[in-house]
């Protein structure tokens, strides 16, 4: 029982904050089209027009309902995220779980968008690419991962997560956020040391004082 509890509050943690719909300038022309097939029914009495008007409001009753609803059912985690060295890629993974228990979920990309969830922008001192989900089946799971570059050093604030599909005919851009607060640290980045001449090598002390007087290789740091 405790465990069915500990289950049920974590999908309760997991939940989108926050869901929009976008409608895309081929939406409009799809619309339209729909308009001018439902007047040319009217007028006509054609059953083939009829037809017509019906497979198009299908799509659009399809494109946002169904597979909007099945979005607002996805539950994603972030990983935790690594320690990189400025200047490096690493990779950000996400845990992505389908609560729907019919319908399964289909081209859904992931994308770091900072701290405040309205705000577009991505976290200062990393680049990430969206993470993408090509599949997950009806209370199954899936793993993507992000490719990241460390821009410079410093702590991190990793803060919303933006989860879109335009899946199945690309005419409703459905996005959900979820709020996913972490600090990553990016550590300074990896230099080569240069190599020492061979008088310093050797341990000469002639080499020692003249270190001390003027700046370049020599025997200290």
């Amino acid at each position: 029982m405790s465990r069915r509890r500990a289950r049920s509050r974590a999908t309760r943690d997991a939940a989108p904050v926050r869901r929009r719909y976008d409608l895309r300038w081929p939406s409009f022309v799809y619309i339209a089209t729909t308009l001018f097939l439902a007047i040319g029914a009217i007028n006509s009495q054609n059953n083939l027009l009829y037809w017509a008007f019906g497979a198009a409001v299908c799509g659009v009753v399809i494109s946002g309902l169904i597979s909007g609803g099945t979005l607002l059912a996805l539950r994603v985690t972030r990983d935790p995220p690594p320690t990189p060295h400025a200047g490096d890629a690493f990779t950000l993974g996400y845990r992505v779980r389908n609560t729907h228990r019919f319908l399964p979920v289909f081209a859904v990309l992931i994308e770091e968008i900072g701290p405040d969830a309205g705000s577009p922008a991505m976290p200062s001192g990393i680049e990430a690419r969206p993470a993408l989900v090509t599949h997950c089946s009806p209370r199954g799971g899936a793993h993507a991962h992000a490719s990241c570059t460390a821009v410079k050093r410093g702590a991190v604030s990793l803060g919303c997560l933006r989860v879109t599909s335009s899946f199945p005919f690309g005419l409703v851009r459905k996005t959900v956020i979820f709020d996913q607060p972490a600090t990553m640290l990016v550590v300074p980045a990896v230099l080569p040391v240069r190599p020492l001449d061979r008088a310093a090598r050797t341990g000469s002390d002639r080499v020692s004082v003249d270190s001390a007087a003027r700046a370049g290789a020599g025997e200290e740091f």
